[in-house]
């Protein structure tokens, strides 16, 4: 149909002009309106039941045309009020075929439209599964979407009808239509099984008060639940439906565990349309607060203890504590957590808030990934007022090679080291053998002897300058401190030349410089490693002037004979015409209790003392050290140990080794008596002491630091987990007076240089004479050395079966004795 012929028609009689011209519709249209259909929101529709669609009339509910022409042409309806009955009775008819699901709802909507306008009738409702046409007597009508599901259960005919603003539709059909209020049809109760107090809705989600539609939502009270079920009771029988939540009221009840799924709940109750994206935005709004408040609480305590509770709370610094100490110190009641953190930072000292990373994370507190004394983590260090100490420390490692001049003032050497110099002169100058060894007391300046002994021979020219000279110690820290000692020494009487000191340890490479007189201090692990790269890496090192091996109790083993061979200083095929210098330095010149193996320890040497006649008595050099006050006296003292029981396979292992078994020295350490009786022992001692106690486990070294930190002596203890920096700064603060007590495993026998220790506690059980000699040197420095007049050694004895009498320390009691005797005496 064009729009030309859709003009109205007129009209007119034919012959008798004085009839007037009589109007009327075009017979199309009035074709369409009679018979035809428009393509509508319920589908194909006569047009004389199809509504505007300009009407505005929701075509979700009625027959909105789709077209927009000629609606009031085609006498489309222009508003619901146009309808008659004849279009609702064919509305209804449509309506009342809906059986999918989908258009439940809608079905209902017109219904509740229907009902304004037309008499009661049969309506098509749920009942269970399926929809049946019931009287309006017999049908439950509610808005409440939970009662509804219910008369579903229950297979009550139901009715849904969503709040409406124009109208309260469920009073209307109620009272005009007699449908039945549902819950006169249901005894409904809800039981609910709370779990968790509640609290204000705000209070637990502060940022949710922009999302809140209305102020009286302000005071909602939440309900943590573990479960919500509505009991409804119908002519049916009774029927259980859970519910995830509820609103009662001021109380909002939830059954999520987590607090998201909590927030998400509450939404979904109050209609606040949520997104993942806004709660998640709700809980960062809310954890950013929560660490700003944090690190405020934290910088604002009263002291370093306080912040360390502030920021992490008790349980992490609990769980950073050995159990052991815990459980001695709360035989008497719990601990407070001031005291926990204390005992945490005795365990872990500077290092404490690198082992607290986790926990500082947990907190939100972004704690730094590295702690190497950074600027970055030195400024989060302080923006919490912690001190910059707990940082860590800058990477100990000193440049691989270093450019030695200027003078230094070095201080003469004693008569008995100037023998000595004047030995290792002579082996170099080609006088006796190639080999020898110095084996002074720890504490009367072995490395400062040699090495005084080998810059004057470069001086006169008896070292070849174009060869390098090869110094081998067993650690890092040993290392450096030769390194300082040439160093210093060369500054001090060096020809006045450069010196290329290189240091060939952990990660530091060194090339050679030809051209240049050059010293490489390099630990016997980073030579085994070099030794088998390409040829073209570290050939120039395979002949040196001279090879030093500090330490040299050790050096039978067969990392060093390897690197030996590697150095053509092999004992093997050794050609006796090429002097090969080879000096090897001790504190402790025989190799624990096999006289095989200190004979092997002799021939490496040729058996050859560098030190022999440099005292009046060989074979008791301590005893003329103590008398110069090179060396401190020593007074002795002895606490009793534990009984321990041996199996057979730890007989085996000591006769086999020489060595205590591991368990058997981890069972000593978790004796809390005996570990008690070495604490009483030192917190008895003045309060200046400085005391060195080496325990025998790692676990007892943190569990004797934090006992003594409780009874009021400041302790740490290091362990070879400590970083070496970190281990430096406890010896300064050791020196310094400031840290009292330093408890350790098996760190401290070598490498170590505080020469004011008053006491020396060795709670390490060892056969090992050298071991035990080395634990005990850490104190020997007498007042010409910066030392103490006097040191006291404590040992702690235990009953070790038929071991017990083995324990090397009875074979010093010359040390603190002199009547009883001189000093054990060696092969070399």
């Amino acid at each position: 149909m064009t729009h030309a012929s859709a003009e109205p028609w007129t009209a007119r009689h034919k012959t008798v002009k004085a009839h007037r011209p009589i109007q009327g519709l075009h017979p199309d249209i009035w074709f369409i309106k009679r018979h035809g259909v428009l393509r509508t929101s319920f589908g194909l529709t006569p047009v004389k039941h199809a509504i505007a669609p300009e009407s505005g009339v929701d075509s979700d509910i009625f027959p909105v045309a789709k077209a927009t022409f000629q609606s009031a042409l085609l006498g489309l309806k222009a508003s619901i009020d146009d309808l008659t009955s004849s279009d609702w009775t064919w509305m209804k008819a449509r309506v009342d075929r809906w059986r999918d699901p989908a258009d439940e709802q809608r079905r209902y909507n017109f219904y509740a439209w229907f009902a304004y306008y037309n008499e009661p009738t049969d309506l098509l409702v749920r009942v269970g599964r399926d929809n049946q046409m019931a009287a309006p007597n017999a049908i439950g009508v509610t808005r409440d979407r939970g009662v509804y599901e219910s008369m579903l259960e229950a297979h009550v005919p139901a009715m849904f009808v969503e709040d409406s603003e124009d109208a309260d539709d469920v009073a209307y059909l109620i009272e005009k239509w007699g449908l039945v209020d549902a819950k006169q049809l249901l005894q409904e109760e809800v039981v609910v099984e709370t779990s968790g107090e509640a609290g204000y809705l705000l209070d637990l989600f502060p940022p949710l008060k922009a999302h809140l539609n209305d102020v009286e939502d302000h005071d909602l009270r939440l309900q943590p639940c573990s479960r919500i079920v509505r009991m409804v009771a119908t002519p049916r029988g009774q029927a259980a439906r859970p519910m995830k939540h509820r609103r009662d009221g001021e109380t909002l009840f939830v059954t999520a565990a987590s607090p998201e799924g909590r927030l998400q709940q509450v939404s979904d109750e109050l209609q606040l349309g949520m997104s993942k994206a806004h709660i998640d935005a709700v809980f960062a709004d809310m954890e950013k607060k929560k660490v700003n408040a944090t690190r405020r609480a934290v910088r604002d305590a009263a002291d370093d203890l306080d912040r360390l509770v502030a920021a992490v709370g008790e349980q992490p610094l609990r769980r950073s504590v050995p159990r052991p100490a815990l459980d001695a110190l709360e035989n008497d009641g719990p601990l407070d957590s001031r005291s926990v953190a204390k005992l945490a930072y005795s365990v872990h000292g500077v290092g404490i808030l690198k082992q607290l990373r986790s926990a500082l994370d947990e907190a939100g507190l972004e704690p730094p990934r590295e702690w190497s004394g950074r600027r970055t983590t030195r400024q989060w260090v302080a923006s919490l007022g912690f001190p910059l100490d707990w940082a860590g420390f800058p990477s100990a490692d000193r440049p691989a090679v270093e450019l030695v001049d200027g003078p230094a003032v070095l201080p003469p050497l004693h008569e008995y080291q100037g023998q000595v110099t004047r030995r290792i002169t002579h082996l170099l100058e080609g006088g006796g053998p190639d080999r020898g060894m110095v084996s002074l007391p720890t504490g009367a300046g072995k490395t400062r002897v040699t090495v005084e002994a080998l810059v004057r021979a470069f001086a006169d020219g008896t070292l070849d300058e174009s060869r390098p000279l090869l110094w081998i110690a067993q650690t890092d820290e040993l290392c450096e401190q030769a390194a300082e000692t040439w160093a210093y020494v060369w500054r001090a009487i060096g020809p006045g030349k450069s010196l290329r000191l290189g240091r060939l340890w952990a990660s530091n490479e060194v090339a050679e410089e030809p051209g240049t007189l050059q010293i490489v201090v390099a630990t016997i692990q980073k030579l085994s490693s070099v030794k088998d790269r390409p040829a073209d890496d570290y050939d120039w090192l395979t002949d040196p002037s001279v090879v030093v091996i500090d330490e040299a109790h050790t050096s039978i083993s067969s990392s060093y004979t390897q690197v030996l061979e590697w150095t053509q200083r092999s004992t093997r095929g050794r050609d006796k015409e090429a002097r090969r210098p080879l000096i090897g330095l001790t504190a402790t010149p025989f190799r624990g209790m096999s006289e095989e193996e200190t004979a092997r320890l002799a021939r490496r040497y040729d058996s050859n003392r560098l030190d022999r006649n440099a005292f009046l008595d060989d074979d008791d050099p301590y005893g003329e050290l103590q008398d110069q006050q090179i060396l401190a006296t020593v007074r002795h003292e002895l606490l009793d140990g534990a009984d321990v029981r041996l199996s057979s396979k730890d007989v085996a292992e000591i006769e086999e080794f020489g060595r205590l078994p591991a368990a058997i020295s981890e069972k000593l350490g978790e004796d809390l008596n005996r570990t008690q009786r070495v604490v009483d022992s030192i917190a008895r001692l003045p309060e200046d002491w400085s005391v060195l106690a080496f325990a025998p486990s790692v676990e007892n070294a943190r569990v004797m630091a934090a006992l003594l930190t409780n009874a009021g002596v400041q302790a740490v203890s290091v362990s070879a987990s400590t970083e070496p920096a970190a281990r430096k700064h406890y010896v300064e603060e050791f020196k310094a007076g400031r840290i009292r007590v330093l408890t350790n495993y098996n760190v401290f026998t070598q490498g170590f240089d505080a020469p004011k220790v008053r006491a020396v506690y060795v709670a390490r059980p060892t056969f090992s004479p050298n071991v035990y000699q080395q634990m005990i040197g850490r104190g020997l420095r007498g007042p010409r050395n910066g030392g103490s007049e006097e040191v006291l050694i404590v040992n702690v004895k235990d009953n070790l079966d038929q071991y017990g009498d083995r324990l090397a320390f009875q074979d010093f009691e010359y040390l603190w004795d002199r009547k009883q005797g001189a000093g054990a005496e060696s092969d070399v």
